[in-house]
C-alpha cells in the first residue's frame, strides 16, 4: 500500500475460496512474472458457495508465498473473533519480521460466513465497527513492542517488527468509507461501479485527506470471449454480489448459494467486467486510476481459469518489452 502520488501499483488476488493453496502459490509465481507489483489474498474459514469448495488458510499460504518470490503480499482479514488481536498482531509481526516492508493488511468488520462458527454470537454492524477500532489500536500497539491490558491479561507479543506493516480499513459501502475517514490510516474497497467506487473514495477522502493510501480490489472475469466472461462470473461470483447486509449475515455457503440465486445476470455484468484482452484489462485500470487516484489497484479475476490471463499478461508484456527495446534502438 505505500506509494508515491502520481504512480499506481498493479496487483493479483489469490481467492482462497475459489482455489486450492498449492494452485495459488504456483499462479502468484506467475503473476510476479506478468509483471504485478503485489499479490493480496483473501482470508476465509468457508467458500461463498458450496461448488467453490476451497478456504485454505491464509497466514501459513503466506509464509510459503513470501519465501518463494519476491513480490510484497496484502491480506484482508477481521480481529477480534477467529483471531484476539494479540493472535493476528503475533501473525502479522513474524511475517513482517521475516519479511520487512513487504506486507499490508486491511481490516475488516468481517462476516457471520468465517466468524461466528468460531465466535457463536454475531453482534450488530455498529459493535463490530467499535470492535474493529479498538482491535485495530491494540495490533498496532502489540506491534509496536508495547503491551496491551485487554480480558483480565496483559498481552505483548515478542516478534514485534523492525518496521510497521502498512495498514487500512476495509468498507464496502458509502457510509462505512466514510466512517473510515474519520480515523484509518489506509482504505482498502471494493471496485465495481466507476461511479460507485469513486463515491466510496470520495467519501473515504472527505475525512482522511488525500494523502492516506486507497486499495481498489477490482473484480473483472478474463475469458476467449466477453461472453465466457460473463458465464463465468455468473458461475463463480454470483454469491458476493448480494447485498452488504446480506454479505455479512448469512452463515453457511448452503445458505449464500440459495440466496445468490436471485441475483440477476444484469447485476452481474453491472459489477464484474468482462475482458477477452490484456488491453481491455489495462483501459479498466487505467479509468480507476484517473477517476479515483488510487495507490494500488488489485486484480480479482473470479474466472476459474486464471491461467488464461496470466499467461496472455506474461505475452503482452514480453511483447510490450520487445516493442519498447527496437523503439529505443
Amino acid at each position: 500500500m505505500r506509494q508515491g502520488p502520481g504512480h499506481v501499483r498493479l496487483g493479483w488476488h489469490a481467492s482462497h475460496e475459489q482455489f486450492g493453496p498449492a494452485e495459488l502459490l504456483r499462479w502468484a509465481a506467475q503473476a510476479e512474472r506478468a509483471g504485478f507489483d503485489e499479490v493480496w489474498a483473501s482470508d476465509h474459514l468457508a467458500p461463498w458457495s458450496g461448488a467453490q469448495g476451497h478456504s485454505g488458510f491464509v497466514w501459513s499460504w503466506l509464509g510459503a508465498a513470501l519465501a518463494t518470490t519476491s513480490v510484497s503480499y496484502g491480506v484482508v482479514t477481521t480481529p477480534g473473533y477467529r483471531y484476539p488481536p494479540s493472535i493476528l498482531a503475533q501473525a502479522i509481526g513474524t511475517l513482517t519480521t521475516m519479511y520487512p516492508g513487504r506486507l499490508s493488511v486491511g481490516f475488516g468488520t468481517g462476516e457471520a460466513l468465517n466468524e461466528a462458527a468460531v465466535h457463536g454470537s454475531w453482534p450488530a454492524k455498529s459493535d463490530r465497527q467499535r470492535s474493529l477500532q479498538r482491535d485495530l489500536e491494540s495490533i498496532m500497539t502489540l506491534l509496536r513492542g508495547d503491551a496491551v491490558a485487554r480480558a483480565g491479561g496483559l498481552a505483548r507479543i515478542y516478534e514485534a517488527p523492525p518496521e510497521l506493516p502498512s495498514v487500512g480499513g476495509c468498507a464496502l459501502t458509502t457510509a462505512t468509507a466514510r466512517w473510515l475517514g474519520t480515523w484509518a490510516p489506509g482504505l482498502v474497497t471494493v471496485a465495481d461501479t466507476l461511479d460507485d467506487t469513486r463515491e466510496r473514495v470520495e467519501a473515504y477522502r472527505e475525512g482522511a485527506g488525500a494523502e492516506r493510501p486507497v486499495v481498489l480490489k477490482a473484480q473483472i472475469s478474463y475469458g476467449r470471449t466477453r461472453d465466457d466472461a460473463l458465464s463465468e462470473a455468473a458461475e463463480q461470483w454470483r454469491n458476493p454480489l448480494l447485498s452488504p447486509e446480506l454479505l455479512s449475515e448469512l452463515r453457511t455457503p448452503e445458505e449464500f448459494d440459495e440466496a445468490g440465486a436471485q441475483v440477476s445476470l444484469r447485476r452481474v455484468e453491472e459489477r464484474i467486467h468482462c475482458l477477452d484482452s490484456p488491453e481491455g484489462l489495462i483501459e479498466w485500470v487505467g479509468a480507476l486510476a484517473e477517476a479515483c487516484r488510487p495507490d494500488l489497484v488489485v486484480v480479482h479475476n473470479v474466472a476459474s481459469d486464471q491461467g488464461l490471463l496470466l499467461d496472455a499478461l506474461t505475452q503482452w508484456r514480453g511483447s510490450r518489452d520487445r516493442l519498447s527495446s527496437i523503439v529505443a534502438g
